[in-house]
């Protein structure tokens, strides 16, 4: 047993011939290039990225109808701007696997890291994939994927070697650019923070660490939205939490949308193996570090207040996992490969990944109205569109102006509820012709059937096809 617990360790050795990390790495990478696109929320990004690009950043609301005199609330601008960027040169699948590369490459960064700090993949590896399990099903094309790229590189700043000085500079740098990819520093705050804690606790003084959080303080506000970030971020916490949207329910909550298990149970498993192996393994190894385990209990805890800061918590797992398992080397004798083997595995599955990224479909969940959106431009009817707001973004990127899209800040609570009042059937036809004035009605089955029934009296079916079965539109 000894003997194959010394292979199996050797294995994940810088002389193995077998790069262990890649490959799990690359089996954890095929498995998100198959999972289909579900925000609905990426199309008015990229829209809006590509207005910026265009003509700059808007100074006004460009899709909402009644808005238009309305400031923007810049929010991910930079993060908009680079996947318009993507989408314009690559289309869908290219942006599709930009946005695959930015996620993954969060958690990589660190596991790499890790593993050079232990020099073994198998702490690495381990850690790896209990955070990514733990965070897979929040894999989507979606801005939030800077923020984990942003958070892994801070993680991987925090944790190494460089003089102060070089620190200062470089966690400057990528806090000012995280902030303005996507507005979630705040998480930097809290990790920064952690580390100074554990700096004090240690009798190290205020050095590097608490410099970083006074500027990632500083960073929050770096940004075209300036102060008003922090007034859009609570409104839409607020308005998301009425909503029932899921990542912004506790972890025990229910949802709007049913999916009531909906990556819980990932999580939950991720939560209780750290929660009962990592103290176990660090018995033994007494590596883990003061400020990870005050940033991953405290990531733990808003996990709990809210399920989209697991995401955060998945990358902060790592190091905590690999500290933990980083046990001494065997002393045994080993017989060193030939680097050249080890260089050509690498670069194998480096072109596997490239294969993976090249022929594998870009596939969107069944909810989108791509054939609704078609047969609306077939029509030839311009102006202002009523629709589920789940389908604004697609009709915003169609170039129509629409009612409603997945910006829940933009709208007070009484709109909300006047919104699904509207859905079921209870807010009079003419009272939201009079205030929307609409060419057409975009409407999801089963969610606005209120609506549906009150229209088709008096208004045409435009669509009700088989290719979308979800959606109806419905014109004069």
């Amino acid at each position: 047993m000894r003997a194959i617990l010394h292979w199996l360790w050797r294995l994940g050795s810088p002389t193995s011939p077998v790069p262990l990390l890649a490959l799990g790495a690359l089996a954890m990478f095929a498995v998100q290039l198959s999972r289909p696109i579900t925000d609905v929320d990426i199309f008015w990004q990229v829209k809006l990225g590509e207005l910026t690009l265009q003509h700059g950043l808007p100074e006004h609301e460009p899709f909402l109808a009644g808005q238009e005199h309305e400031p923007l609330a810049a929010v991910a601008w930079l993060g908009q701007v680079v996947y318009a960027a993507a989408r314009m040169i690559y289309g869908w699948p290219g942006l599709r696997i930009v946005d695959a590369v930015i996620w993954f490459g969060g958690f990589v960064v660190v596991a790499r890291h890790c593993a050079r700090k232990c020099g073994n993949d198998w702490p690495a590896l381990i850690g790896l994939w209990v955070g990514w399990y733990a965070a897979i099903v929040h894999a989507s094309l979606r801005p939030q994927s800077f923020a984990v790229l942003g958070f892994g590189l801070l993680i991987v700043l925090v944790r190494s070697e460089l003089p102060a000085k070089r620190k200062l500079i470089l966690g400057a740098l990528l806090l000012v650019l995280w902030q303005n990819l996507h507005p979630s520093v705040v998480i930097a705050i809290g990790y920064l923070g952690a580390y100074a804690i554990a700096d004090l606790v240690r009798r190290r003084g205020l050095g590097v660490n608490a410099v970083l959080t006074l500027f990632a303080v500083v960073a929050t506000v770096l940004t075209p939205a300036g102060f008003g970030i922090f007034a859009i971020s609570k409104y839409n916490e607020e308005i998301s939490k009425f909503r029932e949207i899921t990542e912004w329910l506790p972890m025990w909550g229910g949802s709007w949308f049913g999916w009531r298990d909906y990556g819980r149970e990932e999580a939950w498993l991720s939560f209780r193996l750290t929660l009962t192996l990592v103290p176990l393994a660090t018995f033994f190894t007494r590596r883990v570090r003061l400020g990870d385990v005050i940033a991953v209990i405290g990531l733990t805890v808003l996990s709990l207040w809210m399920h989209r800061f697991v995401l955060m918590w998945a990358v902060a797992v790592i190091p905590l996992w690999a500290d933990a398992l980083a046990f001494r080397p065997p002393q045994v004798q080993t017989r060193t490969q030939p680097s050249r083997v080890r260089f050509i595995a690498k670069l194998s599955v480096v072109v596997i990944a490239m294969l993976m990224c090249m022929f594998s479909p870009t596939q969107f969940y069944n909810y989108y109205p791509f054939a609704a959106t078609d047969a609306l431009q077939a029509s030839g009817l311009r102006g202002t569109i009523y629709c589920n707001y789940f389908w604004g973004g697609v009709l915003a990127d169609a170039d129509y102006k629409v009612s409603h899209d997945g910006r829940y800040y933009l709208f007070p609570k009484e709109d909300w509820i006047l919104y699904d009042q509207t859905a079921a059937g209870k807010v009079p036809l003419d009272r939201v012709i009079e205030r929307w004035r609409p060419v057409a009605f975009v409407l999801r089955k089963g969610y606005d059937d209120g609506l549906i029934a009150l229209l088709r009296p008096r208004w045409r079916v435009l669509f009700d096809g088989e290719q979308d079965d979800q959606s109806i539109i419905f014109i004069r």
